[in-house]
């Protein structure tokens, strides 16, 4: 049976995230979120090759974030403050 790259959820939401190796942290707004990747803006510069631990913070506060590592696959600049970045999702706890 093969997983698709099919968007679950569509929506902005919070994120916070940490830098493993650094333990830099940052936050940001989840744009999307596919079975294999996560689609966020962060004022904070990354690098395409770092690892996140990342958590999404549900709309609805009853439901608990979801906790994942990420690798940075892609960072584009949207405006001189911020950035779009594409995350491949290795793990989720």
């Amino acid at each position: 049976m093969s997983i698709q790259n099919t968007l679950v959820k569509d929506v902005i939401e919070d994120i916070t995230f940490t830098v493993i190796g650094s333990g830099e942290n940052g936050q940001g707004r989840r744009k999307g979120l596919s079975t294999r990747e996560l689609l966020f803006e962060t004022q904070k510069i990354l690098i395409p090759g770092m690892l996140l631990e990342l958590l999404v913070h549900a709309e609805d506060n009853g439901i608990p974030p979801l906790e994942t590592m990420v690798e940075v696959l892609r960072v584009e600049q949207k405006n001189q403050y911020g950035y779009e970045v594409s995350g491949g999702i290795k793990d989720i706890r």
